[in-house]
């Protein structure tokens, strides 16, 4: 009887006293910040777009891109999908060539989005004229 107390005692214990490692919940958004230009950029056509930007995130970065998009209607222009070097982190620093054919208002656009699924997005009005 004690041999069989002393059993469900211990796995009793063992069982109680497992505990579940810790989830951390990732509830923050990835940073976006634009080293440059730190204005809204007019181009001469045949100049490229030149951008720098610093990608960051506390816990994964997991998708990161690009986008440029025509200012009036919203429709797609470019799109480029950015390989992520490093879980946390990630630059962008493109010289971006644009079609010669674009005139007129346009937005780029970063979009980063994280292991938990945040999304940011940082905009950048700029202008095309000959």
């Amino acid at each position: 009887m004690r041999i069989a107390f002393l059993f469900i005692l211990v796995v009793s214990l063992t069982v109680f006293s497992c505990r579940k490692s810790q989830v951390i919940e990732d509830l923050s958004n990835p940073e976006i910040e634009l080293i440059y230009p730190s204005d809204n950029p007019s181009l001469s056509l045949n100049l490229p777009l030149c951008i720098k930007a610093v990608i960051t995130d506390d816990q994964r970065l997991s998708s990161l891109s690009w986008d440029i998009l025509e200012s009036a209607s919203g429709s797609l222009k470019m799109h480029q999908q950015i390989t992520i070097p490093s879980f946390r982190n990630a630059i962008i620093d493109e010289n971006i060539r644009l079609d010669e054919h674009l005139r007129g208002n346009y937005i780029f656009r970063i979009t980063a989005v994280d292991g938990a699924g945040n999304t940011s997005k940082l905009t950048l009005p700029f202008n095309l004229h000959q």
